[in-house]
């Protein structure tokens, strides 16, 4: 007896058209087949090749999505690369429709951002989730990881405490001097452990980092010893998490429920901001 096997998923959508033209441009996905059912209309869309393994069917006629804060449900597609994800991310920013920005979580959920499509659906682009590319280096280091049992747990967080990281931050603004000293004041036992870049500047060398400038000024990322680049919330956790004072905030802000509302509150802050000091990017 043959096993089932997922063959599509149908959503039914306010606007054909607008979901056709998104899942096109987005997922690179192929028209496949339209027709006219009734009064209204049946589109179905397929990766290139792949039209034999998995459809997406869209139907005319539904309403749009509503989606609420603590509602992660949402269509996933792979992409080749981090610097995909963040194109996919600074293309969906400025069309208004990026609601999850680009971020690293630990594997198996890899590198993402997360776009809304026009009835309210969420799309997520990532690499290095298990069935994408990436996977095979994100196993081998967690697999590393693993093998390192000599290690103590003590020894394990003394050696994360111990890591350098540099936080690039924006001197241009006074609000974000006055948390640098703040932080700077909590780490006075070891702030050669935090290294602080003022983004003023330096466009060729946050490019180099693969950030774009209106983003350094959107969100604070951060550089990890090994070169791994945080930013937004993820930044500020990972900076929280070397300060003993700050340590429980850095938890509370990482609770899924928590997390997505603060983030789009930090969005919104970060905006005023900058439209009140005449910096916002276009």
């Amino acid at each position: 007896m043959v096993k089932p096997r997922l063959t599509h998923v149908a959503l039914h959508v306010e606007k054909l058209d607008a979901c056709v033209r998104f899942y096109q441009k987005y997922c690179q996905m192929q028209l496949i087949s339209r027709r006219k059912k009734a009064h209204s209309e049946v589109v179905w869309l397929a990766e290139l090749d792949r039209e034999q393994d998995f459809v997406l069917v869209l139907l005319q006629g539904g309403r749009r999505h509503a989606m609420v804060a603590d509602d992660f449900s949402h269509l996933g597609f792979a992409v080749a690369s981090r610097q995909q994800v963040d194109a996919i991310a600074q293309q969906a920013d400025s069309e208004g429709i990026l609601v999850w920005p680009a971020k690293q979580e630990d594997y198996p959920v890899g590198y993402y951002c997360g776009l809304v499509d026009p009835n309210g659906n969420y799309v997520e682009f990532s690499y290095g989730q298990p069935l994408g590319p990436g996977a095979e280096r994100e196993i081998v280091n967690k697999q590393s990881t693993k093998d390192k049992t000599l290690m103590s747990k003590q020894q394990k967080k003394h050696h994360k405490n111990a890591e350098k990281i540099t936080v690039y931050f924006d001197g241009s603004c006074p609000r974000c001097i006055r948390d640098r000293d703040y932080y700077q004041k909590l780490t006075q036992g070891y702030k050669h452990q935090i290294i602080w870049f003022d983004i003023t500047g330096q466009e060729q060398k946050l490019l180099q980092l693969g950030i774009t400038p209106s983003k350094a000024l959107r969100e604070l990322h951060i550089e990890m010893a090994d070169g791994q680049i945080y930013s937004e919330l993820a930044a500020y956790i990972e900076l929280m998490r070397r300060v003993p004072l700050l340590k429980p905030l850095a938890f509370v802000i990482a609770l899924p429920i928590i997390r997505p509302l603060l983030a789009r509150c930090y969005h919104v802050m970060v905006a005023k901001r900058l439209k009140r000091a005449g910096r916002l990017p276009m």
